[in-house]
């Protein structure tokens, strides 16, 4: 947990039945009261479920998961305060809570370097001013108006230097939040005789995973046309390149546990992938997968 001055701590109470948390710092108990179409959420250590009216539950601004006063370890009294007397506290689970602050120096951080240099330029502008008006000629002055137009077209351009680094900073987070659930799994073959459905649900039973069903399985990249419905080691003699396959799980922890159990599949006995190509990657850059 974090405190700024820019958003309002969300207590349990605002969740609509799609399942996008509102701004509202109502308590679990005080909504009920009043929205009967609240559902339930879990907890994101305890993964228990909200009980009901005295459930108190607080949401991380930055993924939007619920956090149950229990499992924070505060009293009555602090949760009565962070949902209602203080509108710039903010909270953030342990998952995002690292990436946030760094965010939040980041933006300090460009703040302070443009208030620096709009107040060198306002200095110099203001001193050009009274130069003008102290030693003013057609000439001179020409050259100052000019000068001042350079300054100033140089202060757009660090503005907006500064405008697309900060932009680059959001995007990144937004672009790693999108990957913390996902893998990239490598070297299965592309079969006419079994879906992907089929070929991960194998692997992930292979690794201790069996009963777990991903959010999304796909196919990355446009369609191999070489591709054909034979034997791995046939098809890599003939130059075939399958597309990696994606895999989106719910869980965080179901994702490092796949990568945990990575090399488990080694056991496996499978006649839908063949266990001694199959790579597990987490999907982000520069990472080296596993050998299964």
């Amino acid at each position: 947990m974090t405190g700024t001055n820019q958003k309002t701590t969300k207590s349990r109470g605002g969740r609509s039945r799609t399942g996008v948390a509102s701004r509202s710092t109502r308590s679990k108990s005080q909504a009920d009261t009043t929205d009967e179409t609240t559902e339930s959420v879990l907890c994101l250590k305890c993964k228990r479920p909200s009980t009901g009216e005295d459930d108190h539950m607080i949401a991380c601004e930055r993924c939007e998961g619920w956090t149950c006063q229990a499992c924070l370890g505060i009293t009555d009294e602090v949760y009565n305060l962070m949902t209602s007397s203080l509108p710039s506290f903010h909270h953030f689970c342990s998952e995002c809570e690292a990436p946030a602050l760094d965010a939040a120096l980041t933006d300090a951080d460009i703040e302070e370097k443009c208030k620096l240099y709009c107040s060198k330029m306002e200095e110099r502008i203001l001193s050009l001013e009274v130069n003008m008006s102290e030693k003013a000629t057609v000439d001179s002055l020409g050259a100052r108006v000019i000068k001042m137009e350079e300054d100033m077209s140089r202060l757009a351009k660090d503005i907006s230097s500064t405008n697309s680094k900060f932009k680059l900073v959001n995007d990144e987070a937004a672009e790693k939040a999108k990957r913390i659930k996902n893998i990239v799994i490598r070297g299965v073959n592309e079969s006419t005789e079994y879906s992907d459905a089929d070929i991960v649900k194998d692997i992930l039973t292979s690794i201790d995973m069996e009963g777990v069903v991903p959010v999304e399985i796909k196919r990355l990249g446009g369609a191999n046309q070489n591709t054909e419905s034979g034997t791995e080691e046939n098809n890599m003699a003939q130059g075939v390149k399958h597309r990696p396959i994606k895999v989106v799980f719910d869980s965080v922890d179901d994702k490092r546990k796949a990568l945990r159990n990575a090399t488990s599949v080694r056991k496996a006995v499978s006649d839908k992938f063949d266990r001694k190509t199959v790579l597990l990657f987490p999907t982000k850059p520069n990472w080296k997968g596993r050998r299964m």
